[in-house]
């Protein structure tokens, strides 16, 4: 185990790191294109939790397009980029229903990626239904962290 203190505004925040204690990644902004390519750079994956999608339903929210829109520009910034766009569910529900449902929301985004220009070619969709939590699903916050939409980088 690690200990650090951190100086912010000049309060002196304690931070203790441990391998027992999954630090949370950074937040992206998910709006812009940047922000994703260099989190895709780093990790090889970026993890959207703000594309969002009728309860229950693949159809996606209006809220959704600055995201979507966020995705076409990286991937037509970047023609070599090839991208797997993952669904996932939070553990709530059928496991039948979670990976069709899942498996419908990811086919969603590549739909609307295709539909903006970008070669199906590039892109793959993956429903992974609850099988990959994140978090708990004992708690709303925690069910919230699971339903969420990963690009995850393809070979070239």
């Amino acid at each position: 185990m690690t200990k650090r203190a951190v100086v912010l505004a000049g309060l002196v925040f304690a931070a203790v790191a441990s391998a027992d204690v999954a630090v949370p990644p950074q937040p992206v902004d998910e709006a812009d294109p940047s922000s994703l390519a260099q989190k895709i750079k780093l990790d090889g994956r970026v993890i959207l939790h703000r594309l969002l999608f009728q309860t229950g339903r693949p159809e996606l929210l209006p809220e959704a397009t600055p995201i979507l829109e966020s995705i076409r520009k990286l991937l037509v910034a970047d023609p070599t980029l090839r991208l797997r766009i993952e669904g996932h569910t939070d553990g709530r529900g059928a496991t039948e229903w979670n990976q069709l449902l899942s498996s419908q929301r990811a086919s969603a985004v590549l739909g609307w990626l295709v539909d903006h220009g970008i070669a199906t070619a590039r892109l793959e969709a993956l429903g992974v239904g609850k099988s990959r939590p994140v978090a708990t699903n004992q708690s709303e916050v925690g069910r919230s962290a699971n339903r969420r939409v990963e690009l995850v980088k393809l070979g070239r």
